[in-house]
């Protein structure tokens, strides 16, 4: 355990936070959870309603809400569509205003860790933050700072330049918050997402009957692909789906699982149907962690085609990279972003620019010229199992952090 007077009183501010699913409310909960470890967490102010029973302080009478033209009387009107603005966010900075007087303030030597920013309403907390004279953190996942610097750029940048400290999730998003905020910047640190072993090592995991019941699938003698994430176009699954069109020519006993849910999710079901793959090709949803970590315990290699869509979208990181590495799996990802941060190179790791014309093309090349030298899963357990654990453990993680933090005091 880390600890030192000065250093803690700790609020979390999670706009995305457990339950919820996703990298940026796991980056979240362990973040926290590890704050917690080292006797530094006050509380966390997560903004959605519980549906489960925290083992964190956590407070949820803090409401947030985004403003959603045409939601209020005459938006369709300019002029009231202006005032309707202005005054909600007026109501943001006061809610805001109060909350922070009320529970943050009174606490000596308090600071907040803003785990995500990715919404007005949450720039307006550490505006407040600011204002009031509370030190803050920012932590950056590298969507949230394309996405912010074309809608709300000058509090945006105000708020960057006010941070005691900004966080990154990798060494791309560091450099992408460089290049685009072209001031000088306080003090950046980058502090990848990771895995908390000693939890996933309790997990009881499913046996391959019990995983073919419970999707309805058949899995004997299979090669199996898996890819988790949300499905949305920065992630590459159409690449994937395109990709085994060919793969299943050469090697019928293949079988590409897809967990997760999201905007492209009817676009799929439809490729896959366009490409006669419906008996190879399978969209299992969202799906628990005990159910996930089975999955990839019997999965050979994981896919995410990750890229940049004209360099309008980023992979910040990528930690479905490393849960895969962790049980096992051979990964192939893109180059784009944080991506190649999270991918070994070597044996363990294959990495394709996936913005190129035909990349599903390449992908097929190399899973066919893989799948042939496939090893016993056995043997890869040291490889990936060691490299996540020795690099991505959220403890080790959060050690460097502190250490870092306690250096520049």
């Amino acid at each position: 355990m880390i600890s030192r007077p000065g250093l803690q009183k700790i609020f979390v501010y999670a706009p995305d936070f457990y339950p919820n699913r996703g990298g940026v409310a796991d980056y979240g909960y362990n973040f926290s959870k590890q704050l917690q470890k080292n006797g530094l967490l006050e509380k966390v102010i997560a903004n959605i309603r519980p549906s489960v029973a925290y083992d964190l302080p956590v407070m949820h009478d803090y409401e947030k809400n985004e403003r959603r033209p045409g939601n209020k009387l005459l938006d369709n009107l300019f002029l009231f569509s202006k005032w309707n603005t202005l005054l909600h966010y007026g109501l943001l900075f006061i809610a805001a205003y109060r909350f922070i007087k009320k529970n943050i303030v009174p606490v000596k030597d308090a600071q907040v860790i803003i785990t995500a920013y990715y919404d007005h309403p949450t720039g307006v907390f550490i505006r407040v933050c600011a204002l009031l004279k509370i030190k803050y953190e920012i932590v950056f996942h590298g969507l949230d700072i394309l996405t912010n610097l074309r809608t709300h750029p000058k509090l945006f940048v105000s708020n960057i330049l006010n941070a005691s400290l900004l966080i990154t999730n990798s060494k791309a998003t560091a450099k992408t918050l460089e290049k685009k905020i072209e001031q000088k910047l306080p003090p950046v640190y980058v502090l990848y997402p990771g895995l908390a072993t000693e939890k996933i090592k309790d997990i009881k995991l499913l046996s391959v009957q019990e995983i073919e019941q419970k999707f309805g699938l058949l899995l004997g003698n299979k090669i199996i692909l898996t890819c988790v994430a949300r499905l949305i176009k920065r992630k590459g699954i159409d690449i994937v789906i395109k990709a085994m069109s060919d793969v299943v020519k050469v090697h019928q006993n293949i079988i590409f699982l897809i967990v997760g849910e999201g905007e492209e999710a009817t676009n799929l079901h439809e490729l896959i149907k366009a490409q006669q793959l419906e008996q190879t090709v399978f969209i299992l949803g969202n799906i628990s962690d005990v159910e996930k970590f089975s999955l990839l315990n019997i999965s050979r290699i994981f896919v995410m085609p990750n890229k940049s869509l004209n360099d309008t979208d980023m992979e910040g990181f990528g930690i479905s990279f490393i849960e895969a590495l962790y049980s096992n799996n051979l990964v192939i990802g893109g180059t784009h972003g944080g991506a190649p941060e999270a991918i070994p190179n070597g044996e363990m790791g294959r990495k394709i620019n996936f913005d190129e014309e035909n990349s599903d093309k390449k992908l097929a090349e190399i899973l066919q010229g893989i799948i042939p030298r496939l090893k016993d899963k056995a043997s890869y357990d040291a490889a990936g199992r060691m490299y996540v654990s020795g690099k991505y453990d959220w403890s080790l993680l959060f050690d460097s952090y502190m250490k870092y933090k306690l250096s520049t005091q």
